[in-house]
C-alpha cells in the first residue's frame, strides 16, 4: 500500500473528526479542489468510501495518524510497504525511508520496534492479512497464493482471461486432472515448466493437500525438473507424515498419465 503525505494527512484529518470537504480543507489549509482530488485518489485505492474507512487496517492507520502525526513522514511513499516487507525499492530509496523510520525509533534491528510502536505492528499485521486475501487484479472471492507488485498466483471457480498455471496447466502437458478451481497467473504470458512447478509448490504448501503433492510429483517426474529434496525422499520410499506415499503416487500415475515411470 502506497500513500502520499497528502493522503496520510487527509486520513489524519478525518480521524480527528473532520467529515466534510470544507472542514478537511480548512484543517489542512488546502483548496477544496485539492481535497476532492485526494479523496478521489483514496476512493480509487479503496481506502475510503464516502469519507469512511472500509477496512480494519485503515481504521487502525487513521487512529495511529491522529495519535502520532510523526508517523506521516516515515509511512509516506513506500514507507508502509517497507514495514510490510513487500517492496522492491532501489537501495538508495529504501535507505532514505529506513532512515526516516529510525529517526523516530520506528525500526530497530531492521524490524518494527514492537516495544515502542505496538500499534504500528498491529496495523501492519492487519494490512498483511487483508492483502493476502484481497487484490484488485483478481475476482472477489479468489484465493491468493502469492503476489507482489508485478505478479500474482491465485485460484477461482470462474473461468477468466488469465494465464492458467499449476494444476490447471497440466492438461497441456498430457496430465489430465480435474480440479475444483481454476489456477491462474497474472500478467498473462507463456510460462515455463519450471514456473508452473514453482506455482504448484506454492499452492500445495498453502493448501496442505496430499492430492496436490501427488499432482505436482507427476509433473515433476514427467519433465525431470530441478530436484526437490522432499519429493526425492518420497520416491525412494520414505514415509513422511502429511505427504502421500510412493504407492499412492504410483496409483495416481496410472490414472492420470500411464506413460509415467514411477
Amino acid at each position: 500500500m502506497r500513500l502520499s503525505k497528502t493522503e496520510l494527512k487527509l486520513l489524519k484529518s478525518i480521524a480527528e473528526g473532520n467529515k466534510t470537504v470544507k472542514a478537511i480543507s480548512k484543517s489542512l489549509n488546502k483548496s477544496p479542489s485539492q481535497i476532492y482530488r485526494t479523496i478521489n485518489q483514496l476512493n480509487e485505492k479503496q481506502i475510503l468510501k464516502n469519507l469512511e474507512p472500509e477496512q480494519t487496517h485503515i481504521i487502525l492507520l487513521m487512529q495511529l495518524l491522529s495519535e502520532y502525526p510523526s508517523l506521516i513522514v516515515p509511512l509516506s511513499g513506500e514507507g508502509i510497504n517497507i514495514l510490510a516487507e513487500n517492496t522492491n525499492l532501489k537501495k538508495s530509496a529504501r535507505a532514505k525511508k529506513i532512515s526516516e523510520a529510525k529517526a523516530i525509533s520506528l525500526i530497530k534491528n531492521n524490524k518494527i520496534n514492537e516495544k515502542l510502536w505496538p500499534k504500528v505492528k498491529e496495523f501492519i499485521d492487519e494490512l498483511k492479512l487483508y492483502e493476502s486475501t484481497v487484490d484488485n487484479r483478481v475476482p472477489k472471492g479468489a484465493v491468493i497464493y502469492f503476489k507482489n507488485n508485478k505478479e500474482i498466483v491465485f485460484s477461482t471457480k470462474e473461468a477468466i482471461n488469465a494465464q492458467p498455471t499449476a494444476f490447471s496447466a497440466y492438461k497441456d502437458y498430457g496430465i489430465k486432472i480435474l480440479t475444483n478451481y481454476n489456477y491462474y497467473f497474472l500478467p498473462k504470458r507463456k510460462l515455463s515448466k519450471e514456473e508452473i512447478l514453482k506455482h504448484s509448490i506454492i499452492i500445495a504448501e498453502k493448501e496442505k493437500s496430499a492430492k496436490d503433492i501427488i499432482y505436482l510429483t507427476l509433473f515433476y517426474l514427467k519433465f525431470k525438473l530441478k530436484k526437490i529434496d522432499i519429493i526425492e525422499r518420497i520416491l525412494k520410499g520414505e514415509k513422511i507424515e502429511g505427504y502421500p506415499s510412493l504407492e499412492e503416487i504410483k496409483e495416481r500415475a496410472n490414472v492420470y498419465d500411464s506413460s509415467l515411470k514411477v
